[in-house]
């Protein structure tokens, strides 16, 4: 008698779930009570953030232990109104920079000692009406780039270098013309810069501008590697190098914002979109040539809410996260794949620091028993990739089943144990059954998951949950029911 490929397994059948909450590795982790505009670490324990108190007081905070205390290391508005960036060399040696209004502060500090102690420098000299370094790259202890503009007697906007650790510097216009926003070099000569504009009813700007340059002598000389042609709704606002051939820029405008890449210096750019369309795109910062974040806010009524992306494939995609605090992120600072913090603030001048505790992606785990089958003691079930969904990359595998025969993986999220067939049935409740397949003369199968195409819509795997797998097979030549199947997989999906 001829018997059904399925056999048993038409029993599992499929039913309406309700939705599922998707969980976040981002967290709050401190309301400072004040406005938070720069975050930087030297290691994952050692963080400093940057804002300015009900802001017009210049403050920098600090973290020993990962963000989960802060202290206060310096306040006041001598020398700055507010700190909106801020670049640690090392947790000895850091600078950070701000805006100044009517004097001569010059908005920029350097510290030795890891912030117990913060020297003004002066990136620029004289007194000017308004002092704005809207970046600030650190390369070593003696190498720092501000950039930004200054207005007085006339006005400049463009890079002030330091070759001996801020104690004197050198201003180079960037003459692009278009406002530069974002500043990277990756050794003592190489650099690039991100220039945007975008249309002000207040000036005279009526349409969007951006471009990327490049210098190759320390930043005294720029040359235009991309500019966005008109009739682009967009404009470039940071930029980021991992050396000297991969790099990536930020793009915001309308109707979303884009991530360019290249990988061959700024010689050419692909872009790439990302999935939600009704956010403002503030930065970017990859932490290996696969994986970073990009970080910025979506309006809900009178305040902001965080928006951040995820990418494993250098940026070709982008996951977004879950996390929906009413903050505003402007950058992020990653120590490592797994430990990084945000800051943001939102229109009362509340801001908080947000971190991220990845722990990396666990190994799935196995449950529950096989049972002996026409090939030897029982069929195993193990997985190869990861239980990352954003690099969507797990392949199901099982061994020692019956030979060439087919069967099926499913999953589900309730783990039983119960004779099933010549075994045991290890997944329970609602199950969703994957492709047919078929074993080798070994008995070995494989399947690479899909998880943007599930079997079914309330089978969709999201980041924080688990689910169990399970394969079931054919085997008529055992006897006795004629299908059996392998041990239970316990795997736990992170972002």
């Amino acid at each position: 008698m001829r018997t059904s490929i399925l056999g048993g397994l038409a029993l599992l059948a499929l039913s309406a779930s309700p939705a599922r909450a998707q969980t976040s590795d981002w967290s709050v982790l401190a309301n400072l009570g004040t406005m938070l505009l720069g975050i930087d670490a030297s290691d994952e324990d050692r963080v400093w953030a940057c804002g300015a108190q009900n802001g017009v007081g210049a403050t920098i905070y600090h973290s020993a232990d990962g963000g989960q205390n802060w202290n206060l290391q310096a306040a006041g508005n001598a020398v700055a109104v507010w700190w909106s960036v801020i670049d640690m060399v090392s947790a000895q040696v850091g600078y950070v920079g701000g805006d100044f209004v009517f004097g001569f502060g010059s908005a920029a500090m350097k510290t030795v000692d890891g912030g117990q102690t913060w020297q003004p420098i002066q990136p620029h000299s004289g007194g000017f009406l308004v002092t704005q370094w809207r970046d600030v790259c650190a390369l070593d202890a003696d190498h720092v780039w501000y950039l930004g503009e200054w207005v007085g007697l006339g006005a400049s906007s463009g890079v002030a270098r330091s070759t001996n650790g801020g104690a004197s510097f050198s201003w180079h216009e960037s003459a692009t013309g278009i406002a530069p926003r974002a500043v990277h070099f990756v050794d003592a000569n190489t650099g690039w810069l991100a220039c945007g504009e975008w249309p002000d009813p207040n000036t005279t700007m009526t349409e969007f501008k951006g471009l990327i340059a490049r210098s190759d002598d320390g930043g005294a000389t720029w040359v235009n590697q991309v500019q966005l042609p008109n009739g682009v709704d967009s404009y470039f606002i940071d930029v980021q190098f991992l050396d000297a051939q991969n790099g990536w820029a930020v793009a915001d405008g309308e109707p979303t914002g884009r991530i360019y890449r290249t990988t061959d210096g700024g010689a050419s750019w692909s872009i790439h979109t990302l999935p939600n369309p009704d956010f403002t795109l503030a930065s970017v910062h990859m932490i290996t040539l696969q994986e970073g974040w990009a970080a910025g806010w979506t309006m809900v009524g009178f305040n902001p809410r965080t928006v951040l992306f995820h990418t494993t494939d250098g940026g070709v995609s982008w996951t977004q996260d879950p996390i929906a605090e009413p903050y505003g992120p402007l950058t992020v600072a990653m120590a490592s794949t797994t430990k990084g913090w945000t800051v943001g603030s939102n229109n009362l001048q509340v801001g908080a620091v947000l971190g991220y505790d990845g722990q990396g992606c666990p190994d799935p785990s196995l449950y529950c028993q096989s049972a002996p089958n026409s090939n030897g003691p029982g069929a195993a079930i193990s997985a190869a990739g990861s239980t990352s969904v954003s690099a969507d990359d797990l392949v199901l595998q099982a061994s020692e089943a019956a030979v060439n025969q087919f069967g099926i993986f499913y999953y589900g999220q309730q783990q039983i144990q119960q004779p099933f067939g010549d075994g045991f049935r290890c997944v329970g409740g609602q199950v969703y059954r994957l492709p047919v397949v078929s074993t080798d003369f070994l008995g070995d199968v494989s399947y690479s998951l899909d998880l943007a195409n599930p079997p079914h819509p309330d089978g969709r795997i999201d980041p924080g949950e688990t689910w169990n797998f399970q394969f079931w097979y054919r085997d008529p030549l055992f006897g006795g029911s004629g299908f059996n199947l392998t041990e239970g997989l316990e795997a736990t999906f992170c972002l």
